[in-house]
């Protein structure tokens, strides 16, 4: 699960869809491989849609919960940026899969540093 700005981005880039440069040129615009906000699509490795900042997280763990009900022997990843962390559903979410023990959830938060002269 990729939620916010890294779901913008990483796949697009991890996409196998993706053949040359004007694929990445065309990031945003309507209709290219390279959309910006990634829609369900198994085939690119997008598993869930996500709209605001922390869905991802929610979903993620979800994803969690129903893989221990099922009795899956896996490992659900999200990647998450700060602005997801700053709302208030990845806390609520967070705080489910830690009172439920889900040692199947892992979650990448990923930085991106910007410095200001």
């Amino acid at each position: 699960v990729l939620s916010g700005l890294v779901s913008r981005t990483c796949p697009n880039l991890k996409s196998r869809s993706i053949q040359n440069v004007e694929d990445l040129k065309n990031f945003r615009q309507l209709h290219s491989k390279t959309p910006g906000h990634p829609e369900f699509n198994t085939m690119l490795g997008v598993e869930v849609s996500t709209g605001p900042l922390g869905q991802g997280i929610a979903n993620g763990v979800g994803m969690a919960i129903s893989s221990k009900k099922l009795g899956y022997n896996n490992n659900i990843y999200v990647m998450c940026g700060d602005g997801c962390l700053m709302e208030g559903i990845s806390y609520e979410a967070t705080s489910l899969a830690g009172h439920l023990g889900l040692n199947n959830l892992i979650i990448l938060y990923i930085t991106i540093l910007t410095f200001y002269f």
